[in-house]
Parts: structure tokens; C-alpha cells; sequence
């Protein structure tokens, strides 16, 4: 194979870039955080199994295919991929919503997991790894807030010792509050226990892999005090083999919860993902690739889909564990597949008679922490009309309509507030300083955030903040017709055109139409720092009656001064709305 084609292959393949020069001084800290989120992972692994709806084993194969699937394609050295709460409950609301019976659903999510990486090798392929930015941060915020939230309550009825109902989450609530006489005494003090261990673990060793303590003491304490026997449930079998590889061709039944479902776990998890990949990386001076996130995801999940696990994504908290050991390289993740391995095969037994309170307990306390009030805070201070309104709808919307239902409407949502900014961007007239030797363009500004500006007599000077296309046009131009209604002194319009890259043809249509108008009164219209690309636009689509063009100059001064010339006024326009 030629050194070119080693290089392609490379580049699709990263463990070829960094495995041959691997250095010993980077072992250390790759066997140190390797081994640190092996102890994380390993109760998590079977707590986001329970949250799925898939058996405890199908944690511990996803959280191996995952190790190794993104050690090989992804480019992050620090990202954790394994089992997640976002996806697990995504998925799990999938499999309800299409009405899986309960003999179908482990590969059924399995075929989810296939779905999901398969469409996120593609994107990554395509290069889509530019489609997170539509997911804007308010969503992220109320979408991930409200997951939480949902799962919390859907714990309860497991810390409990109650009866699991179905439904939206206020209503789940609500059967769980009416069953509060029917709570098994024994089920609520192992859970408080374990809670209250788990913070406190926290709190007080935050170093110390909490959630393996906990699990390895209440195994021995269900044993000891036999909690079965005392109606506690608790995990027995689990199996001590490994997965054989197999395509979970019984979960493809219904293709469009396939090809729907897959899509909306592909783009929850890199959501999720590539916000701490990027934040890691510009911590410690690296580059991530979005487009190979998008390929190493994909990876980890088809790999889960084969080795009948779920789909995963990559985890904050596990890949700040690795930030905190110092690991230096992705073969983290190959130290934790090979703990893994050897949990799957030699140590699964030993978790027969873990308590379900106490796997409810670890999910209940994971998750908290993503309940995130400090960005509703801050998004309430900056802006309570639009972002906070935003996050608020993906909240809510998880919480009436499930954790797809809900991302379906914070995304749209988010599109309705992207096209409702493009279609009424900020038209402001603006008034110029006293002159202090700063740039001449940098003293005109806003007169309604500065009323002290001055304003040049017999010119508008208008600035539209954004581009100009034909929903918005129309916009502009009835702003400009008003305000030379107004004061018939006026004999130009400054158009401070720094913020429009192009225009359409409708645009230019309306623009031809409203200088047409200006100039039978005896205004005109110029152009103020105007792109070359927006001249070249309006060149070549000439719209009717715009000869001669529009003048331009290079600031905005230049053009109020060469409008500033002796001339007679206007007369008022007649502003009222045109025929269509």
C-alpha cells in the first residue's frame, strides 16, 4: 500500500495516527484513567440498562463495544463513550411509543443502536457534523433538564416498592404520589441509604468511585439481611459470557421506527457528545474532527448493535474522571474495554442480589446533576423572550410528550426562532457622536440606545442587521417610506448595508421599487460599506427601474457627507400598504 494511501486510511482510522508513536510516559495515565472509568462505568453500565428497558448484561456489552469502537475511529483523546442517560431513555420511549412487546425489546434496541451508528457513519461521511449547531444551547439546556427530570420520576416507583404506571411525566408522578400508602418500608430505607451514601461519597471522597462502593456494600448487605426475602428486588443470573457477534435482524420490524428513531438517537448523541469533545480539547490544545466524532459515535453504536448492547454516546461525568486522571491518548478506552472483558467474564456473579432501589438510587443521583437551574438562571437574565421561552419548551415538551416528542418540538421550536430573527432582524436609524478621533464609523450608533447622538439634517441614516431576502424586505422598505413620511426635509437615505452579505430577487425587486419611489421625490438612496458580493447581486439582477445604480462609498461618513449637500426637501410619501 503507497504512503497516500496509509494516509487516507489513517485519516478515516485515527488509532493509526496515534497508536505507532505511542510513548510510555502517556501509560500511566491512560492505565490510571482507564482504569478510574471502568469504575464509574461498571454500575452505571447495568443502571442505564434498567433505564432502557434491556437486561443488566446488555450495559456491560455496550459499555465494551463503545470502549472500543471510539478508541479506534474517534479523534478526542479524553471522551468517555459508553452507556448514557439521554440515549437510554430515548430509546427506551422509542421502543414504548412502537408498542415492542417485552420479549422483543432488548433487540429491538439493539437494532436501534445499529440504526443509530449506521446513519452516524453516513453523516460523518457526508460531512454533517455541522447539523449540532442547530441544536442551539437553550435547547440543550431545557431538553436535557427535562430528560432528567422525567427519569428521576420514573425511578420513584423502583425506590419505592411500587407499582410502575405509564404515561407523561406529570401523570407517572401523580400514580406514584397515590401509592404512597402501598411503599414498602424496607424498599425506602435501602434507598434513602444508598442516596444518602452516594452524596456524601461524593461530597466528602469526590476521587473515590462512589457508585462501586455503594453497589459492592449492598450486595453484601442483601445477602447478610436476605432482602429478597423481604420483598426487595433484586438482580440474580446475570450471565458470565461474552456476547456473540450477531445483526439483531428481529428488531428491524418497523422501518420507520428503524429510520426515525435511528435519526433521533443520532442526533441526540452527537449533541450530546461533540459540545465536551470540543470543550476537552481546547483545554488541552488539541483539535477535535466533527465530522470523525460523527464516524467514531457511529462506530461504538453499530458495534453495540452487534454485541446486543443499546446505544450510546459519550458521557460528561466519565469523561471528566478521564480529564482528572491525565490520560494522554484514546487507549483509555481500550484499559476500560479490557476490564470490561474481564468483568463480563469472571466478576458478573458477583453482582447477583444487587438491589433494584440501590440501581434506581445510582441512576437517581447521576442524573440530578443534569438538571441544569444555574443555565435557566443565566438564560433568564440575558434573554427571558426568546432563549429562556426556548429552554422552557423543551422542557415541558419532554415532560408531556417524552424524550423524542419533546426533542421534535424543541427542534422545531428552535427552527421557528431562527426564521422569526431572520424575519424581522434590527432596522435602526443611527445618529453620530462628537467627533474623538476614533474610527469614523465606530461614532454612529443606535439614537434609541443613544439619544444624545446627533442626527445629520436632510439624512436618514438606516442600518438593517442582517439579509435581506424576500420575507424581510418588505420590512425595510416600510420602515424607510415611514420615517421619510415623517420629515419631509429629508433628501437621503444612507443605507449602512455592512451586515447584509447578499440578496434575492424579491429583495432587490423591493429595493428597486423603494428607490424608485424615493428618487420621484427627490430623495435618494446610497449605499454605505456595502460587500463587493452584495454589489455584484444587485448588479446582475438589475431590478426594474434602478437606473442610474446605487452609488456606494467606503463608510458610512463618506456618504453622509456627500449627501449632506445644499438641495431642496421632499415632499411626505404616501406610506399606506401597496396593492398586492
Amino acid at each position: 500500500m503507497s504512503a497516500h494511501a496509509d494516509e487516507r486510511v489513517a485519516r478515516w482510522v485515527p488509532l493509526l495516527q496515534w497508536a505507532p508513536s505511542y510513548s510510555r510516559a502517556a501509560l500511566p495515565g491512560d492505565l490510571r484513567g482507564g482504569l478510574t472509568v471502568w469504575a464509574v462505568v461498571t454500575p452505571q453500565a447495568i443502571a442505564y440498562a434498567s433505564l432502557a428497558g434491556a437486561p443488566p448484561e446488555a450495559g456491560f456489552y455496550a459499555a465494551l463495544a463503545a470502549a472500543v469502537g471510539y478508541a479506534f475511529f474517534g479523534t478526542s483523546r479524553h471522551l468517555s463513550v459508553g452507556p448514557s442517560s439521554t440515549p437510554a431513555v430515548v430509546a427506551a420511549s422509542l421502543v414504548a411509543a412502537a408498542g415492542v412487546l417485552s420479549g422483543d425489546v432488548a433487540v429491538t434496541l439493539a437494532a436501534l443502536a445499529l440504526s443509530a451508528g449506521v446513519l452516524l457513519i453516513i453523516g460523518g461521511v457526508l460531512r454533517l457534523g455541522f447539523i449540532a449547531d442547530f441544536l442551539s444551547r437553550p435547547v440543550l439546556v431545557g431538553f436535557i433538564s427535562g430528560v432528567a427530570i422525567d427519569v428521576i420520576v420514573g425511578q420513584l416507583p423502583a425506590l419505592l416498592g411500587v407499582t410502575k404506571s405509564t404515561g407523561d411525566t406529570f401523570e407517572r408522578g401523580y400514580s406514584t404520589l397515590t401509592q404512597l400508602d402501598d411503599v414498602l418500608l424496607v424498599n425506602g430505607v435501602v434507598s434513602v441509604v444508598a442516596i444518602a451514601s452516594l452524596v456524601l461519597l461524593g461530597w466528602l471522597l469526590p476521587k473515590v468511585p462512589g457508585a462501586l462502593v455503594v453497589v459492592a456494600l449492598s450486595i453484601v448487605a442483601s445477602k447478610v439481611l436476605d432482602l429478597a426475602d423481604r420483598g426487595v428486588a433484586v438482580l440474580t443470573d446475570l450471565p458470565s459470557t461474552l456476547p456473540v457477534p450477531s445483526l439483531p435482524l428481529g428488531g428491524f420490524g418497523s422501518l420507520s421506527l428503524m429510520a426515525g428513531g435511528g435519526a433521533a438517537l443520532a442526533l441526540v448523541c452527537y449533541a450530546e457528545s461533540i459540545g465536551t469533545a470540543e470543550t476537552l480539547a481546547r483545554k488541552h490544545g488539541y483539535e477535535v474532527r466533527p465530522d470523525q466524532e460523527l464516524i467514531g459515535l457511529g462506530a461504538a453504536n453499530v458495534l453495540c448493535g452487534v454485541l446486543q448492547g443499546f446505544t450510546t454516546d459519550a458521557s460528561l461525568s466519565r469523561s471528566a474522571v478521564t480529564d482528572r486522571a491525565g490520560v494522554k491518548t484514546p487507549a483509555h478506552g481500550l484499559v476500560t474495554a479490557l476490564l470490561l472483558l474481564v468483568t463480563i467474564v469472571a466478576l458478573s456473579p458477583l453482582f447477583d442480589g444487587l438491589p433494584s432501589p440501590v440501581v434506581a438510587a445510582v441512576i437517581v443521583t447521576s442524573i440530578a446533576r443534569l438538571i441544569d437551574v444555574r443555565g435557566f438562571r443565566r438564560l433568564y437574565a440575558i434573554d427571558r423572550k426568546r432563549d429562556f421561552v426556548l429552554a422552557m419548551i423543551a422542557l415541558f415538551g419532554v415532560l408531556f410528550f417524552g424524550a423524542l416528542g419533546g426533542l421534535s418540538v424543541a427542534v422545531i421550536a428552535s427552527l421557528l426562532v431562527l426564521v422569526i430573527r431572520s424575519y424581522r432582524p434590527e432596522v435602526v436609524e443611527l445618529g453620530r457622536a462628537e467627533p474623538s478621533g476614533a474610527d469614523e464609523d465606530l461614532v454612529y450608533r443606535s439614537i434609541e440606545r443613544h439619544p444624545e447622538y446627533h442626527l445629520t439634517p436632510g439624512v436618514l441614516v438606516v442600518r438593517f442587521a442582517g439579509q435581506l431576502f424576500f420575507a424581510n424586505a418588505r420590512r425595510l422598505s416600510q420602515y424607510v417610506r415611514q420615517r421619510c413620511a415623517e420629515d419631509p426635509t429629508l433628501r437621503a437615505v444612507v443605507l449602512d448595508a455592512a451586515a447584509i452579505p447578499t440578496v434575492d430577487t424579491s429583495a432587490a425587486d423591493e429595493l428597486g421599487e423603494l428607490v424608485v419611489a424615493l428618487r420621484t421625490v427627490g430623495v435618494e438612496v446610497v449605499l454605505a460599506r456595502s460587500t463587493g458580493r452584495l454589489a455584484g447581486y444587485l448588479e446582475r439582477m438589475r431590478p426594474p427601474g434602478l437606473d442610474p445604480p446605487l452609488t456606494r462609498y467606503p463608510t458610512i461618513a463618506a456618504a453622509v457627507a456627500a449627501c449632506s449637500r445644499p438641495g431642496s426637501g421632499g415632499r411626505p410619501l404616501d406610506t399606506a400598504p401597496r396593492p398586492e
